[in-house]
């Protein structure tokens, strides 16, 4: 009901690029995934200027049929040799057929694989990250790729621990765009056995729908031993982690840390 009959998402950003330095370039992106497994990234620039301060930057993407819809992710890019770039106060609304604008369509660019040089760099880190059930307040999905590495309190804010049963529980993360990936890094959560996960798997997809799998084994039943895993080179765009089991069944599987790498 909700999405019947509307044909464009509207995106409004409060943003302030006068600290950047004048080689800076800010885009608006915003990606859509479709229940057929379409994607489609779009890309809009953001004019820079030294003497812009605070301004509110609008645009509109075409959606096509956006009862298809699977998700929207949104976000602002920067590339700059020096300074800062502020964001506030983003705001997306999907838009009736009637009050859409076309003069105010970008043009879409398909999702390209992007292979980084940069063989240390651990591109989930920070990213989105949806999951099956999480434990509690302070036990969320996010706490397997933000870099916290605390065992104090059970690893609260550090480590993500599932709801019961400890079986068939997962993590997934977004990335913004499609990787090469080539090695896994995990860390079990610290707490104690009955919040581990002892057998997993990793899944990865670029459309959120075909998944291939990539690693299946066994983690260690302690919160400090790295297991570390090389990959068939693969492109990645959604990376599925799943305890199948935990330590004790009747509690929940966890992660401290999950770690991906290019080839």
């Amino acid at each position: 009901g909700f999405l019947k009959g509307k044909s464009a998402l509207q995106i409004s950003v409060w943003l302030d690029s006068s600290n950047l330095s004048p080689d800076a370039a800010v885009s608006i992106e915003i990606n859509t995934n479709t229940q057929n497994g379409q994607e489609t990234l779009f890309r809009i620039p953001v004019e820079t200027s030294d003497r812009m301060g605070w301004r509110r930057v609008d645009a509109q993407v075409s959606l096509g049929d956006s009862q298809q819809l699977n998700l929207i992710i949104a976000g602002i890019t920067a590339e700059a040799k020096e300074g800062e770039l502020f964001v506030d106060g983003i705001a997306l609304n999907l838009i009736e057929t009637s009050l859409a604008k076309e003069d105010r369509f970008r043009t879409a660019a398909r999702v390209a694989v992007t292979i980084g040089n940069n063989r240390n760099r651990n591109i989930v880190r920070g990213q989105i990250v949806k999951g099956s059930s999480f434990w509690d307040n302070g036990y969320g999905y996010d706490n397997a790729v933000d870099g916290d590495l605390d065992s104090a309190d059970y690893g609260k804010g550090a480590a993500w621990h599932s709801q019961r049963p400890a079986m068939q529980q997962w993590i997934k993360i977004y990335l913004p765009a499609v990787e090469q990936i080539g090695r896994l890094r995990m860390l079990n959560a610290s707490a104690e056995s009955a919040y581990r996960t002892r057998e997993y798997k990793v899944e990865v997809s670029t459309n959120d729908h075909e998944y291939t799998e990539v690693a299946r084994g066994v983690l260690p039943d302690d919160g400090h031993t790295w297991t570390e895993v090389e990959v068939r080179p693969i492109a990645a765009k959604y990376i599925k982690f799943t305890g199948l089991t935990g330590y004790n069944l009747e509690y929940a599987v966890g992660l401290k840390e999950f770690e991906v790498y290019s080839p």
